[in-house]
């Protein structure tokens, strides 16, 4: 029961972060540190212009940024959860689709790809540098910063 409140609450914070209000990082670097939140990570070359970081400030009942492309698509986000989260997400049978960035004693890092439509069909340049994007997300260098 519990395992299936947290796949409710996990969806629905997704939902809410869409309507929060949002900080955005300019697109043309490469590196974001957010030491609020304790990473930084490394974009691929290829990203250059093609996206923004937003920081989740609507809800400080968890804490995530949100990356999207040039156009407004969400491409990603990534959650600061606990350990304590963590172990719960692992235990669950998830429809959301996430990899674990990263982690030490105190958080875990997960990233979860946007699981609908981000970019105009019709637009096929959109098509193409959304989807290209998507298949790098594993070459986003993570690194969690040490207070």
């Amino acid at each position: 029961m519990r395992n299936r409140f947290f796949v409710i609450y996990l969806i629905i914070s997704l939902l809410f972060i869409q309507g929060c209000s949002v900080s955005n990082i300019a697109n043309s670097q490469r590196k974001y540190e957010n030491k609020e939140l304790g990473f930084s990570i490394e974009f691929p070359s290829t990203w250059k212009d093609k996206y923004s970081v937003e920081l989740n400030t609507g809800d400080k009942s968890f804490s995530s940024v949100v990356i999207t492309t040039s156009w407004g698509g969400t491409l990603c986000y990534i959650f600061r959860n606990t350990q304590e989260e963590w172990k719960e997400i692992q235990q669950m049978e998830s429809p959301v689709d996430y990899s674990l960035l990263g982690e030490n004693d105190k958080y875990a890092y997960i990233l979860i790809p946007a699981s609908d439509v981000q970019y105009d069909i019709n637009d096929q340049e959109q098509v193409k540098i959304y989807n290209d994007m998507r298949n790098e997300l594993d070459k986003i260098k993570f690194e969690i910063i040490e207070d």
